[in-house]
Order: structure tokens, then sequence, then C-alpha cells
């Protein structure tokens, strides 16, 4: 069973890249249908909450790929970030979930008071899951150094959109370049990851498993 958890890991690590790049690209749709409520008054709300949660929810998986790297060098950050990462994935797999059965008819009406629970942990997960990763990444070599500074990004991003929502200030052309500038970062995590030099891959350790 820890074979099959191993075997896990090595495959999100694997394709950690393509990961981040197809959030990117999903995250980039959410971006353009924001633009468009913004600047041509046209606007999709069911369509963007069901984007928007589905391309983090990728991210989440690429910023897996960078556990078994990380956790050998600094175990009490990449451990921390995954189980931040763990809670926002599936915060955020919630909100699909529900904005998904929304556009489908299952449901209807306003978001229950029990989605802010899953809201919370998606904040979780976007902001500690990349912080942690981030401040792992730029403390010791697993990753380069311009991955561990892009890492940041997400988190900053999110936070600076909380605290805008938190004093009332969700314009509409304030989300599109929040959701534009998550597409960037996301892209361009992937694109570094893709083409820049890292050590050679640690093995996860038989402690840091979970049998499947």
């Amino acid at each position: 069973m820890v074979h099959v958890s191993n075997r896990c890991w090595r495959l999100v690590e694997e394709y950690r890249t393509t990961l981040f790049v197809a959030a990117g690209g999903v995250l980039s749709i959410y971006a353009i249908l924001n633009g468009m409520e913004a600047f041509l008054d046209i606007a999709y709300p069911v369509v963007q909450d069901i984007f928007g949660p589905a391309g983090f929810i990728l991210g989440f998986l690429g910023l897996f790929g960078l556990y078994p790297r990380l956790v050998g060098r600094a175990p009490m950050l990449a451990r921390a970030g995954a189980v931040a990462t763990a809670l926002g994935a599936g915060g955020f797999s919630v909100i699909t979930a529900w904005s998904f059965a929304r556009f489908t008819g299952v449901t209807s009406g306003s978001s229950p008071a029990w989605l802010g629970i899953f809201i919370l942990l998606a904040a979780v997960g976007m902001i500690l899951g990349f912080l942690s990763f981030a401040v792992a990444s730029l403390w010791t070599d697993a990753q380069s150094r311009t991955v561990g500074i892009l890492l940041l990004a997400p988190a900053s991003i999110f936070a600076i959109m909380l605290a805008g929502t938190s004093i009332g200030y969700t314009t509409a052309w304030s989300a599109f370049v929040i959701s534009a500038g998550q597409a960037l970062a996301h892209l361009a995590i992937g694109t570094t990851l893709r083409t820049a030099l890292a050590p050679a891959d640690c093995e996860v350790p038989s402690s840091d498993v979970t049998a499947g």
C-alpha cells in the first residue's frame, strides 16, 4: 500500500508542470468571463463560479507535485503546505460541485450558509498552502529561486482579493484584474518549472506517505 502511495506522489510530481499550465488555462477562461462582465456588461456568474474554483483545484494538484522534492529538505513547511493544500482543494471541490449543480438545475437559489465553511478552507489553501511551499522553496535548493518567488503570487493576489472584499471593494474590473493575475501566476509557475534546473528528485520518506 505504501508503494501505491509513493507512485501517486511520483505521478503528481511528474505532471506538476502540466497541472499548473492547465490551471492557468482554465483561470484564463475565468478571467475572460470576468472581463466580459466588466467591460461588455455580459455576465455568466454561474459559469464563472465553475471555472474559477476548477482552475484553483488544478493549481493545488500542481502544488502537491512540489511536495516530494521539498519534504526531505524542509519537512515541517512541506507537511504544513500539504495539509493546507488538501484543505483548499477540498474546499474548492465542494464549491465547484455546488456551482455545477446550480448550472445544471439540480439546485437553485442563493448559496447556503454552510458553503462559507468551504470558502474558508479554500482561503486557507490559497494563502497558507502556496505560502508554505514558497518559503520552503526559497529556503532550500529543491526548486529554483524563481519558482519560489512565483509561488508567492497566488497567495498574495488572493490575500488582496480578501482585503478588498472585507472593505466592500468588489468592482467588476477589479475581479478581472485579480483573476487575470491568478491566471498569469499559474502559467508562469508552470512555464518556469518546465525550464528551471533543480536538483534531482528526493524520495518521499516512508513516514510521510499514507497507506492508500
